[in-house]
């Protein structure tokens, strides 16, 4: 119910909403994934900023992480 959640906080419109609904419907009669619902996380995925995703996951920009690295020792692998 992701799909749901998300199309909720897209403020998607009430048509949207009842067709992606629907989709879940009959995806789960059929047991695999509609290609309606995956295009449409994939659009959701597409106009995410990338600095929020990292953000959300904790993901640091790798020039940050890069000037803490001198090396790698052997005894730490």
């Amino acid at each position: 119910m992701c799909v749901v959640s998300l199309a909720k906080l897209r403020m998607e419109p009430p048509e949207r909403m009842t067709f992606l609904v629907d989709q879940l419907r009959k995806s789960k009669q059929k047991r695999e994934l509609s290609v309606d619902i995956i295009d449409y996380m994939c659009d959701a995925a597409r106009d995410l900023e990338l600095g929020t995703v990292r953000t959300a996951f904790g993901v640091k920009d790798i020039n940050e992480v890069a000037d803490e690295f001198s090396g790698i020792s052997l005894d730490s692998l």
